[in-house]
């Protein structure tokens, strides 16, 4: 068990010095800067038409909640070719893991019933299996997922009392994961208990609704520290403590969850790995709210008031006392487009008119999602090419 940790431990400490490097790049050298100055440049753009063209939307399959944990991933896939699709998941780990780093990830495959909860673990296999990938490659890639996500989420009511959520996800991968977005609505009993916007091999959720009582985002909460975050992860898995991954908590919010106070809850009071925001809107006027999250406890709740006019919540990735850095302020812009649109002209289209004006909109952006719990049909995703 010693050889064990230290071997965890290893290549946690390899994968922390290099995503590291990468979140440095990204927020200094990357996107963001550009978009920082080009929301300069166009201050006066946000109203113009951005068309909606057929290829910017995502295929959309269902993942059967029935089916063995193996197994349910198989009919999503097979609408891929597994060569490409493999070579994709190994390039992206290749990209952002260092060359002594790889060969660590089947060890921790080799392992991974101990140290990853139940449906994770057996839909980790059933993906690695069918792709011909190791284990421990898929469970990586979850990691990368959890660990490096920039974002931006809206939660709004219009003058009817309609609740509608927009959220842009950003990653320094987005070429890659533009590929790999799909909008999967997951059954049980041939019925639709939620739907996410998701990525091939992810198996939690960033980005869902579960009809007609909520819908849900999840924005990385900056900290300028990822070496925390993946430590807490590495607590979680060696410890086997009730730690979630922070996206595993929100599918099985979606899953199981039948009220905004249930969920509004289980995201508040949960132990998580690494600190987020949970952004969630209900069915009710007054149901939408940021809720700004440490590993153990909730530190903020920043909720609707449409009674004194406080009509949206808007959340990048840094807390609402601080001030965004310059090179990528997202906050201040996005808020200034939304109050110019206003709560009589909210809506879907209005929304994606906001989450497509610089920097809210940049080139590292892989996908938009615009939905409403009241309205399931709405549901509807566009994968982003930034101008």
């Amino acid at each position: 068990m010693k050889g064990w940790k230290n071997i965890v431990y290893t290549f946690l400490t390899l994968l922390i010095a290099v995503l590291a490097s990468c979140t440095h790049s990204f927020n200094v050298a990357g996107g963001r800067s550009a978009a920082a100055e080009a929301i300069q440049q166009q201050q006066a753009s946000w109203t113009r038409a951005h068309t909606l063209r057929k290829e910017d939307v995502p295929p959309r399959y269902d993942v059967n909640l029935d089916l063995p944990e193996e197994d349910r991933w198989a009919p999503v896939l097979v609408h891929y070719n597994k060569t490409m699709l493999a070579q994709m998941i190994k390039n992206a780990l290749a990209t952002e893991l260092p060359k002594e780093a790889i060969p660590l990830v089947d060890l921790i495959g080799s392992e991974l019933n101990k140290y990853m909860p139940t449906p994770y673990s057996g839909e980790i296999k059933g993906i690695a299996k069918f792709l011909n990938v190791s284990i421990g490659e898929v469970f990586a890639l979850n990691i990368l997922y959890e660990a490096t996500a920039f974002c931006t989420s809206i939660v709004a009511v219009d003058s009817d009392n309609m609740i509608w959520h927009g959220r842009n996800l950003d990653y320094h991968l987005a070429d890659i994961l533009r590929n790999l977005t799909v909008v999967l609505d997951w059954k049980r009993n041939n019925r639709t208990v939620f739907t996410s916007t998701s990525y091939i091999g992810n198996i939690g959720v960033f980005t869902g609704m579960k009809p007609n009582v909520f819908t849900v985002s999840i924005d990385e909460r900056d900290k300028g520290n990822i070496y925390e975050n993946i430590m807490g992860l590495l607590s979680a898995l060696m410890n086997g403590t009730s730690t979630s991954f922070t996206s595993f908590l929100t599918r099985e919010a979606l899953e199981y969850d039948d009220t905004f106070k249930k969920v509004y809850t289980r995201l508040v009071d949960s132990h998580i790995i690494a600190p987020v925001y949970y952004i969630l809107g209900g069915v009710n006027p007054d149901e939408g709210v940021v809720i700004t999250r440490a590993r153990l406890k909730a530190l903020d709740i920043n909720i609707l008031v449409p009674s004194i006019d406080k009509w949206f919540v808007l959340e990048t990735n840094y807390d609402r006392w601080t001030t965004p850095p310059p090179s990528d302020d997202r906050r201040d812009p996005g808020i200034k487009y939304m109050k110019a649109v206003g709560r009589k002209n909210i809506n879907d289209k209005t929304m994606y008119q906001v989450l497509s004006e610089p920097p809210v909109l940049n080139n590292k952006t892989t996908y938009t999602t615009l939905m409403t719990a009241a309205q399931p049909g709405l549901f509807q995703t566009y994968i982003r090419h930034y101008p």
